[in-house]
């Protein structure tokens, strides 16, 4: 899948919607911030939780304690999935993906959800923000092994349309249309 690097200003923007700590702590680790909190601040709306992705299992338990212990977010840590760790304060630490931001993004079922950040610099589906103004869920690989009805079903419940690519996902971009699931 193809990729296209955001602009400064408006990695800016993203990081000026998300907390401070979760910004300072990711910069100090280098960590990708990714998915839905970023689609939704580009939106201007509320989001849920704040996905923070590190390399692998071992390293997401010591960077959790070591965010637990340096901002105290209130000791509740819970496991969400099978690959990650939430905080109390919703910062969810997965873990498994990889730590490029390309490795991040090609995890990732949704167009409106293919942004990530590291440090000053972003990455983005091409059209993401297209499909994020237009409210519809695209799939740029419609094999995707992370495809699933519920998280579907949560987009729609949020006014999202879902349309499916007719054309073929390796150019990362192409023709669309509306789809039923």
């Amino acid at each position: 899948m193809n990729f296209v690097e955001m602009k400064e200003s408006f990695v800016e923007k993203l990081r000026a919607g998300l907390p401070k700590n979760i910004v300072e702590f990711a910069d100090e680790h280098g960590l990708v911030i990714a998915g839905g909190a970023l689609r939704d601040i580009f939106r201007g709306v509320p989001y849920r939780d704040v996905d923070v992705f590190v390399g692998d299992r071992l390293k997401a338990s010591g960077l959790v304690y070591d965010y637990e212990q340096k901002y105290d977010s209130g000791g509740l840590l819970h496991t969400t999935t099978p690959n990650s760790f939430t905080t109390s304060d919703n910062v969810q630490f997965i873990f498994g993906r990889g730590r490029s931001m390309t490795d991040v993004l090609e995890g990732f079922d949704f167009s409106v959800n293919m942004l990530a950040i590291r440090g000053r610099q972003g990455l983005e589906y091409p059209d993401a923000r297209t499909h994020i103004s237009e409210r519809t869920i695209f799939v740029p690989d419609p094999d995707c092994p992370t495809l699933l009805a519920h998280r579907i079903a949560k987009l729609q419940s949020q006014g999202y349309a879902v349309a499916s690519q007719i054309t073929s996902a390796t150019t990362g971009r192409g023709n669309y249309g509306q789809h039923t699931w």
